[in-house]
């Protein structure tokens, strides 16, 4: 079995053991009281978000974000426990919403070309806009983050995502679509077709921002080069 299709079976049970204990969490927590008020958590993490992305994870501050949120600091250490916690749960929506763009906006028989291009886009629109650029910025130049913390960030963003690709990938394979043995790299060797050194430039200020027809243009592009290097009968690996 190649490793990748290993890999992507190893994933799906695990993520079947995290949503069996989350229903089992979430079944608890209905039996203790009411449900959280989902308008307020929703607040909560739309202003944590532009906390996180202005300032980064240690400058930002829960009294900064409980006041543009309209609720208490108290409100904030009940639905989330801490400032980390809270943070992580932003991580988590922003991965959700880049994995939607993937396993749920695209049908599953879609072609191989219109999902990979789809997912792509969202992808890439949101890894070379201001606000990430900034992100990955603050989060490189700060010395109160620790190597462990940034590890363990990415672990949680990018690396999640790109976990979610590489299943993704695997499921293809298993169909006949594609021919990869390690499909984890092969997530992150398309990834870098879409971008480029177009993050690079952006941060020194050599481009402007990408425009939507250019990156339809590096999607589209990143995704016919990935299929002709891995197609199962002609591709050169």
């Amino acid at each position: 079995m190649p490793q990748c299709l290993g890999a992507a079976h190893r994933y799906e049970a695990r993520i079947t053991v995290l949503l069996s204990q989350i229903n089992q969490t979430a079944n608890v927590s209905r039996g203790r009281g009411r449900p959280a008020d989902t308008e307020k958590r929703a607040a909560v993490l739309r202003h944590a978000r532009k906390q996180l992305f202005a300032l980064g994870p240690h400058v930002a501050r829960l009294d900064d974000i409980a006041r543009d949120a309209g609720v208490s600091k108290m409100t904030i250490y009940n639905m989330f426990g801490n400032k980390d916690q809270l943070f992580d749960a932003v991580v988590n929506e922003i991965c959700d919403e880049m994995e939607n763009a993937l396993t749920r906006s695209v049908p599953s028989d879609a072609p191989l070309e219109e999902a990979l291009g789809a997912f792509g886009r969202h992808l890439t629109r949101q890894l070379m806009s201001d606000d990430f650029l900034w992100l990955d910025y603050v989060l490189a130049a700060s010395e109160a983050t620790d190597a462990s913390a940034k590890a363990d960030f990415f672990e949680k963003g990018p690396g999640r995502v790109l976990q979610t690709l590489a299943t993704y990938l695997a499921q293809r394979v298993e169909r006949g679509e594609l021919k990869i043995d390690d499909c984890l790299q092969a997530a992150e060797e398309l990834t870098v077709l879409w971008q480029g050194q177009w993050p690079m430039r952006r941060r020194y200020g050599v481009v402007e921002k990408l425009t939507e027809a250019e990156l339809e243009r590096r999607v589209s592009r990143g995704v016919r080069i990935f299929k002709a290097a891995y197609d199962p009968k002609t591709g050169a690996f």
